[in-house]
């Protein structure tokens, strides 16, 4: 007689302890990636934070740019960051400090992802594509999306900060427009897979940026 000591596991004991294991694996994968996607949500917040306060210290800072002035008129024509080659016939590259320094945010499709830092060089206080100075990523990832904008114009939020105070308008709101003016501009990030979601607000008043 074998000693039970000497027994090996029964096929049900064995199969028993394979499914405890792969539900447990399945666990600590799924919690895993669902910590992976909350980071990448608070590291979105973090960029987005950062990319606007790099606006408004541009402002503050009197930050210069170089653009293509027309010659007859003065008006500015877009950016020129690669010197005189960069503007037509008539237009001199000249450097300056712009009208405002702003972030350019979407919710539409083709436009969630992205982060648009701009000089605005007309005075309206709008984003051009021609106004352009830098664009990024709205996170480090692929999950995260901007899901929402207020106020929104056409899905757009255009946050500008105006030097040298600076003064802050949204969507070329200016700021003595009172009640018509709000005071709170919030952008919502969201991690679709988990509806996750995380808010960026800029106050127009005082010009704080809360990340939460």
């Amino acid at each position: 007689m074998i000693p039970d000591s000497a027994k090996g596991y029964s096929l049900v004991e064995l199969l028993v302890a394979m499914s405890i294991f792969a539900v447990v694996t399945g666990l600590a994968l799924s919690n895993f990636g669902a910590g992976r996607r909350n980071e990448e949500l608070r590291y979105a917040g973090q960029i987005l934070d950062s990319s606007i306060r790099r606006a408004q210290t541009s402002a503050i800072a009197g930050a210069t740019v170089a653009f293509c002035q027309e010659s007859g008129t003065g008006t500015a024509a877009g950016l020129c960051p690669g010197g005189q080659g960069d503007c037509h016939g008539g237009e001199t590259c000249v450097t300056d400090v712009p009208d405002a320094w702003g972030i350019h945010l979407s919710f539409s499709s083709a436009g969630a992802r992205s982060i648009v830092m701009f000089a605005d060089l007309n005075g309206d206080y709008r984003y051009q594509p021609s106004e352009s100075v830098r664009s990024n990523s709205v996170s480090p990832g692929r999950n995260v999306v901007v899901s929402g904008l207020t106020p929104a114009v056409n899905s757009d939020l255009d946050i500008t900060f105006m030097p040298p105070k600076p003064t802050v308008r949204f969507n070329g709101l200016p700021f003595s427009a009172g009640d018509a003016a709000p005071t709170l501009a919030t952008v919502r990030l969201t991690n679709p897979t988990d509806n996750l979601t995380r808010e960026v607000t800029v106050n127009r008043l005082s010009g704080q940026v809360s990340n939460q």
